[in-house]
């Protein structure tokens, strides 16, 4: 009988924030914190991704890992299954907050597929986010369905959840001078394909932004 294979190495983003949340989890919840003065928590528990499988949950699953498995009703309600799979997940000790985190290592990464839905599906996606872009006083005419689709539900999935009561914040983690990607990006590289991304999407000041967490991280500080 052959030995099993061993599982592939994460590549770029997925293994930086690995190496971040298993082996400097400090410095992640610290980074959090100076970034947002919203968030009371000075530590967390991160829930995923752990180790030795280092798994990404969405869906119930993610709710489960965040100990609100009482929602998992209502979600079905609100987004159809496989929704968005969330990089990293965390609990702030102390605190009810739930930390929901998205990573990026190169700036086309920012660009998403459009939804693939189809059906009644594709109607109930459109129609939520045709609910957030009103709410969130966007007047671009730009379909959030389409190139900054996960973008667009990450708000939506962090909008549904402090709608239920749970102080959530959503935590997009920003890797400066990733040696392993085809370019690597400086901070003010970052900020600019940011400054583009919300005005395709007509994102200024909105409701949801103290619940906005960006964060830059050179991966040489992984070192210390």
């Amino acid at each position: 009988m052959s030995a099993p294979a061993e599982p592939r190495p994460f590549r770029r983003s997925r293994k930086w924030l690995q190496e971040l949340v298993c082996n400097h989890p400090a410095k992640l919840a610290v980074a959090i914190r100076a970034n947002s003065p919203a968030v009371q928590a000075t530590t967390i528990d991160w829930r995923s991704p752990r180790a030795p499988k280092y798994l990404e949950y969405r869906d119930g699953k993610a709710l489960r890992a965040l100990d609100l498995e009482h929602l998992e009703r209502t979600l079905a309600s609100f987004w159809p299954a496989r929704g968005p799979v969330w990089d990293a997940l965390g609990v702030g000790l102390g605190t009810d907050e739930r930390f929901l985190v998205e990573a990026k290592a190169h700036i086309p990464e920012l660009v998403s597929s459009p939804t693939g839905a189809q059906g009644s599906s594709l109607r109930q996606i459109r129609r939520r986010l045709t609910d957030l872009k009103r709410s969130l006083r966007s007047g671009a005419p730009a379909d959030w369905t389409g190139p900054f689709y996960q973008y667009a539900n990450r708000l939506a999935y962090l909008d549904w959840l402090r709608a239920q009561g749970t102080p959530a914040f959503l935590v997009s983690v920003y890797f400066v001078n990733a040696p392993d990607v085809p370019e690597p990006v400086s901070k003010p590289q970052w900020e600019g394909a940011l400054r583009v991304l919300c005005s395709y999407l007509g994102l200024g000041r909105h409701r949801l932004k103290p619940y906005i967490v960006d964060v830059f991280f050179d991966v040489l500080q992984l070192a210390g």
